[in-house]
């Protein structure tokens, strides 16, 4: 579900020349500063990516390298046909199917390394505020209420979804309706 005005602000996100997709990093992320139990070192490649695999290393992607979270994409979708993403995107699955590509520690996606791989240094970047999340991968509010009102998207990522029993910050998303706000891709063309 997209809201107009998520599109009309993000529309005008600036995309570097040659950039196909903006994402929000997670190491600039205001996410990032609060501990979060349970997601495991996935602020960077190491956390996503399986470093013990030839295949691997011989990308030369750092692995301290800062991740960054495709759950809000805004994508230049010309430039996305120029490149070719979507085969590049494909053959990266295919591989893990074989290889076991990605880190043993994610929480069942295989969707991040893929993208990880392809926009590795090659994207730009959309204001944090417009994808905060962890809320949460475990039980439990880590976030201030003011915090919480300042966002402009929030992203129940992990187990514990807005609408679950034990979920955090469920009088938001009751509250606010946060559920007609949610966009998963926003794409912007120059068409």
């Amino acid at each position: 579900v997209m809201c107009v005005n998520i599109i009309l602000y993000n529309y005008n996100t600036p995309l570097k020349p040659g950039h196909a997709a903006a994402f929000s990093d997670d190491c600039d992320s205001i996410t990032n500063k609060v501990a979060v139990h349970g997601a495991g070192n996935q602020y960077n490649y190491i956390g996503f990516l399986d470093y013990k695999k030839e295949t691997t290393r011989k990308l030369a992607m750092k692995a301290n390298t800062c991740s960054f979270n495709p759950g809000v994409i805004v994508a230049n979708l010309t430039e996305w046909k120029l490149q070719n993403i979507t085969k590049q995107l494909e053959k990266w699955i295919a591989l893990y199917i074989v290889e076991q590509l990605y880190s043993r520690t994610l929480a069942g996606s295989i969707t991040t390394p893929p993208l990880l791989i392809v926009f590795y240094k090659q994207h730009s970047n959309i204001d944090p505020m417009w994808n905060v999340w962890h809320l949460r991968s475990t039980a439990g509010k880590s976030y201030s209420p003011q915090f919480v009102k300042a966002a402009k998207l929030l992203h129940w990522n992990g187990h514990f979804k807005s609408w679950g029993r034990t979920a955090s910050y469920a009088e938001v998303w009751e509250k606010k309706l946060w559920w007609r706000s949610i966009a998963v891709l926003m794409c912007k063309s120059v068409i």
